[in-house]
């Protein structure tokens, strides 16, 4: 067999559009030969917990200074006192209620900080109107702060849908959300007070704010466990040019969505019971496809997770896609959970993990972990990149993970495939996991021109690819492994290694990988199904 057989490999080149349908796969041309070099220049010698904590760029500030516009009313108005102590929940309702009435497009708030009392009933202080945005002075300037001394309050901004069924066409900018979390009390299992929570509405955008102190989540959009198809649903969101610290559950979280954009937002503090971004769906009812994250920063090395994960820890999820509870129907995946990008992201001491969504690109971020020992830590695994089933569903394709520099001391895997079919990693450079560099546990993808370096550990060697149990028509080529570390202490054992008993009906190719300076060979079989797998040009 030649070289030309893998001339043309199907990959996924996903691309996302607001409300736009995914490409199908296409064909393209295999390089001949490895890639080169590994990952960005002194990257290393800058990702320490002590390194300093920087915003990924100047972030957007919606500032002004000459008041409300034609169309908009100040809360002002309507006795809203930015004292700090005057309770401005009444107020500002009353300026909502009346842009409403008026046909007004935001209220606008003055510099100062705006201090509200959540109802001891109900589930939240102010809610939102119809075509009514919120525009502030600017977030240095202007703060809306949840009053201190509750237990368990609630939002601070809500959709009140049986009585406001659409909130659409609204931006909310130039704000800080403060929920005063240390000053609060609340029940263990409390997780649901959210600075903003949209739950039935199109065209929203949130713009230059910071979402700071909430015990639930910064930003909510869809809703969940919907007795009907897509009865409460966002669609075309944006969220950018924003602050997210110290938020318990979620930075943002999008439910029942179709549409929507995260971008260039600064991630970081304390928090994050369930991750930076959570992307999630809850019931069979629901569509939640077409979300993008991209160009930010989630940065957990100052801070820790909350104490209820078990133990304290900084090492969190940055990115999390999943289908819990009831799993799809009859475990065939719909094609209502997907169509993702994740791209350009730069991550410090955290992960992305996808469970049970479909046709989803990875690609272009940049990961960097130092070591945590997360034993016993729930919500979380130490793989970087995880793509899994979490029960036993059918029909899970197309997760493409490509272009992503990974530096991780983590006693994980660089990239793991668990139970997904026709999906592939690319052009991935990954360096000093302690497991193997890329793992495919009964998944099927391609896995080509990757450099991978330094993976495994003395006592505890790893491979650079791992395959294990059925994993049919796998084609693993072009890759380079590498170890710099020589005799005893070489903690990587082979490039290739076949783990397991293989029953599927192709087996897998693996031809052109090279490898430098490995402790136990350039591919390994199973001991129990010797030359099953096609051996083309490895050395």
């Amino acid at each position: 067999m030649k070289k030309s057989v893998l001339a043309l490999v199907l990959v996924s080149w996903l691309g996302w559009m607001s409300g736009g349908a995914i490409p199908k796969a296409q064909p393209v041309l295999v390089r001949q030969g490895p890639p080169g070099g590994f990952g960005p220049a002194g990257l290393a010698a800058k990702w320490g917990p002590g390194a300093p904590l920087r915003p990924p760029a100047p972030l957007v500030d919606v500032q002004s200074t000459t008041g409300p516009s034609a169309d908009e009313v100040s809360v002002g108005a309507f006795g809203a006192a930015g004292d700090g102590r005057t309770d401005n929940g009444p107020a500002i309702q009353r300026a909502i209620d009346y842009a409403r009435a008026h046909g007004i497009t935001a209220v606008y708030f003055p510099p100062g900080t705006y201090l509200v009392r959540a109802a001891k009933a109900g589930p939240g202080a102010v809610k939102l109107a119809n075509g009514v945005g919120l525009r502030g002075a600017g977030r240095a300037s202007c703060t809306l702060r949840l009053d201190s001394g509750q237990f368990n309050p609630p939002a601070l901004f809500y959709q009140a849908w049986r009585e406001e069924p659409e909130v659409s066409n609204v931006v909310v900018a130039g704000l800080t959300f403060d929920g005063n979390l240390s000053q609060q009390r609340f029940a263990p299992s409390y997780q649901f007070c959210h600075a903003l929570s949209i739950n039935n509405g199109h065209n929203i955008e949130v713009q230059g704010c910071k979402f700071m102190g909430f015990r639930g989540d910064g930003l909510l959009f869809g809703d969940t466990d919907e007795l009907t198809p897509d009865a409460r649903i966002t669609r075309n969101v944006r969220v950018h040019d924003n602050e997210f610290y110290d938020i318990y559950r979620e930075g943002c979280m999008f439910c029942c969505t179709e549409g929507a954009a995260f971008y260039r937002n600064w991630v970081h503090g304390p928090g994050y019971l369930v991750g930076g971004v959570d992307i999630e769906r809850h019931s069979a009812n629901e569509t939640v496809r077409h979300v993008a994250v991209y160009e930010n920063q989630f940065d957990f090395r100052q801070g820790f997770g909350p104490v209820e994960r078990g133990r304290r820890v900084r090492y969190r999820r940055a990115v999390t896609m999943g289908f819990f509870y009831a799993g799809y129907p009859q475990g065939v995946a719909d094609g209502r959970s997907g169509g993702h990008q994740v791209r350009d992201n730069t991550i410090y001491q955290g992960q992305v993990d996808c469970y049970g969504h479909t046709e989803v690109a990875i690609s272009g971020n940049v990961f960097t972990n130092f070591f945590e020992d997360i034993t016993g830590v729930s919500h979380l695994t130490p793989h970087v990149i995880l793509v899994a089933d979490a029960r036993t569903s059918t029909g899970l394709v197309r997760v493409q993970i490509v272009r992503n520099v990974i530096r991780s001391q983590m006693l994980g895997s660089g990239i793991v495939f668990n139970n997904y079919t026709l999906s592939s990693a690319e052009d991935n450079k990954i360096a000093d996991v302690k497991l193997a560099g890329i793992q495919l546990l009964n998944a099927s993808a391609t896995v080509l021109h990757n450099t991978i370096q330094n993976v495994g550990s003395a006592p505890a060697k790893a491979a650079g690819v791992l395959v294990s149990g059925d994993c049919n028509g796998v084609v693993i080529a072009y890759n380079t492994v590498r170890s710099t570390v020589t005799g005893l202490a070489n903690p990587t054992s082979c490039a290739v290694e076949l783990v397991s008993y293989n029953r599927s009906k192709v087996p897998p190719t693996i031809q052109g990988n090279r490898s430098v300076n490995m402790a136990g060979g350039v591919i390994v079989e199973y001991a129990g199904q010797p030359k099953y797998a096609l051996l083309l040009d490895n050395r």
